[in-house]
């Protein structure tokens, strides 16, 4: 007689347990990956966005637009003067000593013109003149303070938190959480948020990749962008710009680049 051999219900029941393990393991992984993918390659198309308005205002202006961060800054590094008493910086001088020149960062003349060719010709759903979240442009993102702060430990009060959060932002104060209350936001037609530093300039302008989906957070679906350039240079986008990231996330550079 020929006996066949068949697996039991404890070795099948086994098997399936197996299997929905590794499933448990894999599938977040490979959900995540997806999810980075999607947001580089959006994040590389609000760059691409940009740099095809910036070049087509060449006719606008019959020129390329001064509103740019030097590509190469002539007069070497900065340093903060002091902080006053809730840790913001009270003035800043060259390395060197001597006075910042009023073009120490770049050249800005036309960033309000740049920023309103924008709105004219960028695929606009929805703008929010102010109070972007306020008015539904955009999500309450965290702020770079609030995020320095989650970095202190409890053995620091929390005056002595805020004052060190406010000395590590005190530059780029526009990206503190109260600012990012308040700011002007365009969203697209195709769902991206961009909200720039200073309203209505060019010179540093923020994007949500995948706006209202989440999760709203930098380093993942929201990156900085800057202007830089120089005299007689078409300005071009690249990250930068007072960029910081929440824990786990990326910057713009590493997002496009790998690096």
């Amino acid at each position: 007689m020929i006996h066949k051999k068949a697996f039991t219900l404890a070795e099948i029941l086994v098997t399936l347990l197996i299997i929905g393990v590794i499933a448990s393991i894999t599938i977040p992984n490979l959900l995540s990956n997806a999810q980075k993918e999607a947001n580089r390659s959006a994040l590389k198309k609000a760059v691409s966005i940009l740099n095809q308005a910036a070049e087509k205002s060449y006719q606008e202006f019959g020129k390329y637009p001064n509103c740019y961060y030097w590509d190469k800054n002539p007069y070497g590094g900065a340093k903060c003067k002091g902080y006053d008493s809730k840790g913001n910086c009270t003035g800043y001088e060259l390395n060197s000593g001597g006075s910042l020149p009023g073009n120490y960062n770049g050249n800005f003349g036309q960033c309000r013109d740049l920023f309103d060719f924008y709105k004219k010709n960028l695929n606009i759903a929805k703008i929010c003149e102010t109070n972007g979240y306020a008015n539904g442009c955009m999500p309450l993102y965290k702020g770079n303070d609030e995020a320095k702060l989650e970095g202190y430990g409890d053995d620091m009060d929390e005056d002595d938190k805020s004052y060190e959060a406010n000395k590590a932002t005190s530059g780029c104060s526009g990206y503190r959480g109260a600012a990012l209350k308040t700011k002007q936001a365009i969203v697209t037609a195709d769902g991206m948020i961009f909200f720039p530093y200073t309203a209505n300039y060019a010179s540093i302008i923020a994007v949500d990749v995948n706006g209202m989906k989440g999760p709203n957070k930098w380093g993942y679906d929201v990156f900085s962008l800057q202007a830089v350039g120089n005299i007689g240079k078409n300005p071009i986008y690249m990250p930068g710009g007072c960029e910081f990231v929440e824990k786990g996330g990326k910057t713009g550079k590493q997002m496009l680049y790998g690096k």
